[in-house]
């Protein structure tokens, strides 16, 4: 069984010249830890339902399928562009477990370009 990513409904956001601005029309690929090999994203947590890849976000940054859910003991890389294909961040080896606890939220430090964990 899929597991939800940390956070279930997903935005990302960017900086811009008047502050944090929604990655409107971003797209977020799913890759194989470590490689450029396409790995399916779920819209359930029983795996039956894959995302397009990539993911192209909603004019507010959202994921439009509501939620992202990872593949059981799964790893990814993310990669989230613009929508012209600049690349916002890459994050590697972020694990599809087998569940999520509850209250964390990951979020991306846009300066040093990595996950933190927030309780």
């Amino acid at each position: 069984m899929a597991s939800l990513s940390p956070y279930p409904r997903l935005q990302f956001w960017t900086v811009s010249g008047t502050g944090m601005v929604p990655v409107n029309g971003g797209k977020l690929y799913s890759y194989v830890a470590g490689t450029s090999t396409p790995q399916d994203t779920y819209t359930d947590k029983d795996e039956t339902g894959t995302n397009d890849n990539p993911i192209i976000l909603t004019a507010d940054g959202f994921v439009p399928t509501g939620g992202l859910w990872l593949g059981s003991g799964k790893t990814y890389k993310l990669v989230l562009t613009d929508s012209n294909d600049v690349t916002l961040w890459t994050i590697d080896d972020v694990y599809g477990g087998s569940g999520v606890g509850s209250g964390v939220v990951l979020t991306v430090d846009l300066q040093k370009n990595r996950l933190q964990d927030q309780f």
